[in-house]
């Protein structure tokens, strides 16, 4: 590990129940964002760092999910690490990390069961009712993007 990996692990090991943090792999490097497999004490994870213009309410807002999901029995979801004072996340310096079960996995086979599962799934995740935010996602906020990628 490099400097910057090891002062992450010691961060990890400070703010989660988790021992012997080892940086595994960098995942995705993405408009600031950090995403790093661990091994840990307690197995595999992802420990994802926010960019420094993330705010913590959109943290909650953007963790709050974990939650629900987990209160709604929605088990289609990693589950998330709470920290050692039983919280989503923790303040890195100007950022926020954030840690969740690592999902070793791949592709699906593009084959009909494997979309009626995935419609299954997204039946029961609109399903859920009572969900406290609104998604910023909306037709006219993703115009841009759909121009570049289409």
């Amino acid at each position: 590990m490099n400097s910057k990996e090891k002062e992450i692990a010691k961060f990890i090991e400070e703010k989660w129940n988790l021992k012997d943090v080892f940086i595994d792999t960098l995942l995705q490097y993405k408009g600031g964002r950090l995403t790093y497999k661990i091994k840990t004490n307690q197995g595999l994870f992802v420990f994802k760092l926010s960019n420094n213009a993330k705010k913590e309410e959109n943290m909650i807002k953007d963790t709050y999910i974990f939650d629900f999901a987990e209160k709604n029995q929605f088990t289609n979801i990693p589950k998330i690490k709470k920290t050692k004072l039983k919280q989503n996340f923790e303040q890195y310096k100007d950022s926020f990390g954030m840690i969740m079960d690592f999902i070793d996995s791949g592709n699906p086979k593009d084959i009909v069961k494997t979309w009626k599962e995935i419609g299954s799934i997204t039946a029961k995740l609109h399903n859920l009712k009572k969900y406290k935010y609104k998604t910023s996602f909306t037709p006219e906020s993703e115009k841009e993007h759909f121009k570049k990628t289409a």
